[in-house]
């Protein structure tokens, strides 16, 4: 009769993202508590367990869960604010950005990564890292309720032009980390890991560089910051320097296998090899990176060995949805590519779907337990419906799934084995509730910024 376990998973394909890159047509997978126990032909795995629950898809895809490798849960009530207007006059990170941090309190972020981790699992996103956030405590506690897994990283910026605050010592920077190392990392039954992180190059010091890379490696966790993503920071780090930004976190041994750079968009050929030579990863952000930078060096980056993730760089003006930064990229990498070079490949489509699976999972130091739908590891997935008339005929899964599905099409959810949305309906208790409060403290804080903005503009 078969073995009982508590989830049985069928499915017309199952794209594994394993070694092998394995798509199993008509497949099942057996869920047991948080693991996958089984994988393979509907008819093998059948004989082997019987599911206490069985979720049946004739027309759909098993896909591991996606992976947001760069993303802030604190700014989604920036949502809409940012309009075309605004992002044309530059920095936006330092016009509105950093000082709508500095104003959110500990309830606020709360409030705010709850929307954001249930934003990520109607997108399918199972995984997050987070690039820095006030309050790193209160997104871990939004991790523990909405179920999702992430590796958060507190905001730490000890040097620079910005609110004070936004601005620690250097000391504090290196104590409040530890702290949140020594009480979160692990909690949740796994779920949370803590990271280090560094804001930006303008605004943080050299020692906090090196001390975070030492502390990294005597904790075992990784490091994460934005990289190369403005003129400005270009012109910094040469001016202070002399060299480059990438050149110069090679010079001090920055650079290593757990470091994570976000964008990455301003690069020289040099620094593409000098991350390549280093084994650190890099996130591609394609809406943002297109939207306010170069196009970043992606494919020479995976010519050289280079490990590149996806990230959606949070809430502020798109969703999160890295469904749709898969298919945005693939189409501009096929323009920019196309001209003047003739190339129409660029980028396959089933390296995007590498990026946003294993290859992020490979980046936040995960891959053993996430990333791929094997024996063994965890069970994060997402089923992708391909029934409906603009994902018909199913001749290329991958293909279909990049091109023709959207993040609409992701009807279930499932994260350590828990089934977090259904038919897209998200299971968290106080859904309406989280919605309320949202749309009524983001108007509050439009407010607030706006004087902010004023009264900076007066001083000025």
């Amino acid at each position: 009769m078969g073995e009982i376990v508590d989830l049985l998973l069928k499915a017309k394909y199952i794209l594994t993202m394993n070694r092998d890159r394995n798509l199993i047509i008509d497949g099942a997978v057996a869920v047991d508590g948080d693991r996958i126990v089984d994988v393979g032909r509907r008819d093998e795995v059948e004989k082997r367990f019987r599911g206490e629950e069985v979720l049946s898809y004739d027309k759909a895809a098993i896909l591991p869960g996606f992976i947001d490798a760069h993303t802030h849960n604190s700014q989604t009530l920036l949502r809409g604010v940012i309009t075309d207007h605004e992002i044309n006059i530059p920095p936006i990170w330092l016009r509105y950005l950093i000082p709508y941090e500095s104003l959110l309190k500990p309830e606020d972020v709360k409030l705010i990564s709850t929307l954001t981790q249930l934003n990520m699992i109607e997108n399918g996103v199972t995984t997050f890292l987070e690039a820095g956030s006030p309050y790193p405590e209160k997104v871990a506690e939004a991790v523990k309720e909405t179920g999702v897994r992430g590796i958060i990283t507190p905001s730490t910026i000890d040097v620079g032009n910005v609110p004070e605050s936004m601005k620690i010592s250097t000391d504090e920077a290196i104590k409040r980390t530890v702290s949140l190392i020594e009480n979160w990392n692990g909690r949740a039954d796994g779920r949370i890991r803590i990271w280090f992180s560094l804001r930006e190059l303008i605004l943080c010091t050299q020692e906090l560089y090196l001390k975070f890379k030492e502390l990294s490696k005597r904790y075992g966790v990784g490091v994460t910051t934005h990289i190369s993503e403005a003129h400005a920071e270009v012109e910094f780090s040469l001016e202070r320097f002399g060299k480059r930004p990438i050149e110069r976190l090679h010079e001090i041994g920055f650079l290593g296998k757990n470091i994570v750079l976000a964008h990455a968009a301003f690069l020289t050929s040099k620094e593409v090899k000098l991350i390549a030579e280093s084994g650190a990863s890099v996130v591609y952000c394609p809406s943002i990176d297109h939207m306010l930078m170069a196009p970043p060096r992606v494919p020479e980056m995976l010519s050289f060995g280079v490990n590149v993730a996806l990230g959606s760089d949070g809430g502020f003006k798109t969703g999160i949805d890295i469904l749709s930064e898969m298919r945005l990229a693939s189409i501009i990498v096929k323009q920019y590519y196309g001209f003047p070079f003739h190339d129409r490949v660029g980028i396959p489509a089933e390296k995007f779907l590498e990026m946003a699976t294993i290859n992020g999972a490979k980046a936040l130091l995960w891959d053993m337990e996430i990333g791929s739908i094997e024996k063994g590891k965890k069970a994060d997935m997402i089923i992708v419906d391909l029934s409906r008339p603009h994902t018909t005929p199913i001749n290329d899964p991958i293909t279909t799934i990049i091109y023709a599905a959207n993040s609409g099409d992701i009807k279930t959810t499932i994260i350590d084995g828990k089934i977090l949305m259904r038919d897209k309906k998200l299971v968290h208790k106080d859904l309406e509730k989280i919605l309320e409060r949202s749309v009524e403290r983001g108007s509050e804080i439009l407010k607030e910024i706006k004087t902010y903005i004023s009264l900076t503009r007066r001083i000025k």
